[in-house]
Order: C-alpha cells, then structure tokens, then sequence
C-alpha cells in the first residue's frame, strides 16, 4: 500500500476571505478538498471559480452552531436562540438539543449543497466537529449511511470498531485524520513537515483552515490570523517537495474506492 493524503479545508463559504484563501492553497498549494457551509451565503463568481478545480473534492460542512438556519425556526426550536441564530454547543446544553431537530436541519442542508453544487458532497463532516458528540455522532452516523458517503472520523480511538461497521456499510474511511480545532495550535510549515514525516503507508487526512484574514471573518470567528499562517504553510514549496520526497501522493475522498480496489 502507498500513501495517500488529503489535506481538507475546513469552512468554505463561512467569508469570502475563507473562500479565497482555500481556493488558492489548493491551487498554489498543497489543499485536496474541502467542505462547504450551505446556511452561509457563497457569491455566484466564488461557486463558479470553485467549480473550475477539478480535482478539488467539494463535501458538505455539516453545522448547528454558526449562522442561521435553513429550517423554518418553528420546526428546530432546541437548536436556536432568541435571535434566530443557532445556539452555542456544549457539553452542559447539549441535553437541551433534540436529535430529530437535527437530522430535519442537516437533510436541508445536504439538499441545498446539491442545489448548489450539482451533485452530493464527496464527503461529511461538522463544523466545529460537534459530530464527536456521542449524541450528535449517532445522527451524524445515520446521514453518511442514507446517502453512503465518507466521512471524518470522529476520533482516532473510534477507529477500530468504526472501521469494521463503516466497512458493512460500504462506507470507506482514511486510516488516521491530523489535527485539531485549537486556534492556538494551528499549521506552521514545521508542523506539517513533521506530520508528513510520521505518517506511514495507507491514507490520511490532514484538517487545517486556510484562509486570509479579514474584518468579516474576524466577527464570525477567534480563529482569524492564524488562518493565514496555515495559507503560507501550505502553499509553501517546501512543503510539497517533502511529499514528493516522502512518496505521498494527494488525493479527495473521491479517491478513496480507486486506491482501493
């Protein structure tokens, strides 16, 4: 077996900035795929140039917790605040949320990605990774088996036994995913070289947040500036000369069942 990498952007569509930022780290850089918000509005100039890349995977950033809705607010009350947002998530209001809300929500979301992208996502995974949620992750679960797609894992140490259901599903699954939600620790071009050094045969994916900085994103997100960072990072020459030393080749998750059979 070889090794095969998919660097996923997080957050498509959360700010033009984002938007930016991500298509120019796959084009200039090292970036395979990313995964798109639908409650978040995305310019038709920005879809359009999306669309260009071929062989940038396109999956859905399933979301409860920034923005409005895309259901009627009378059909998902748990999972709003009074301003008709969705609410901050916790573990301590996390019983307040009910899983039926969530499902209604995250099915208009998976239609409106086919709106408009064309087609269904290469892949699933939630902003903000709330799927880890073992009450999230049981929906979350039940989506990538209704529309048989891939997904992040929820946490390395699900693997195991996750493999093995995923795999009775035909679901297929990378073997390790990289990396965190912290802000504070975020991608530098040492970092990644040393993720790149560690991974051994099979597939991986690699979650970052390029992005450039902005006044928009700023006011959405604590994670801003170091955003472009993570931008030089990838896109930094270097970087891609070490996977080419390193014999790992970039893939989406529409890559999976290739590499596989």
């Amino acid at each position: 077996m070889e090794k095969y990498l998919i660097v996923n952007a997080d957050d498509f569509g959360l700010t033009p900035s984002v938007c930016e930022g991500i298509l120019d780290a796959h084009e200039k850089g090292i970036v395979s795929s990313t995964t798109s918000f639908v409650n978040r509005k995305i310019s038709k100039t920005t879809l359009k140039h999306a669309k260009l890349f071929k062989n940038l995977g396109i999956g859905i950033h399933l979301n409860i917790t920034t923005g409005a809705p895309l259901t009627a607010s009378s059909k998902i009350k748990s999972l709003m605040d009074k301003t008709g947002q969705f609410r901050k998530l916790f573990p301590q209001n996390l019983y307040k949320v009910k899983p039926v809300e969530i499902w209604t929500e995250w099915l208009g979301q998976i239609k409106e990605f086919e709106r408009i992208w064309g087609r269904l996502p290469t892949h699933l995974d939630s902003h903000h990774h709330v799927h880890a949620y073992p009450k999230i992750w049981k929906i979350f679960w039940r989506m990538a088996k209704k529309f048989q797609v891939p997904f992040r894992l929820p946490r390395n140490q699900f693997v195991k036994s996750l493999r093995q259901e995923a795999g009775q599903q035909k679901i297929l699954l990378v073997d390790r995913v990289w990396g965190n939600l912290n802000p504070k620790i975020y991608w530098t071009e040492p970092r990644v070289k040393s993720a790149i050094k560690k991974m051994k045969k099979g597939s991986h994916e690699l979650v970052c947040h390029p992005a450039y900085n902005s006044k928009e994103l700023q006011d959405v997100s604590s994670f801003n500036k170091n955003r472009e960072q993570e931008l030089k990072a990838l896109t930094s020459k270097s970087v891609r000369q070490m996977l080419e030393k390193n014999n790992i080749s970039l893939i989406n998750y529409n890559d999976l069942k290739e590499i596989r059979e």
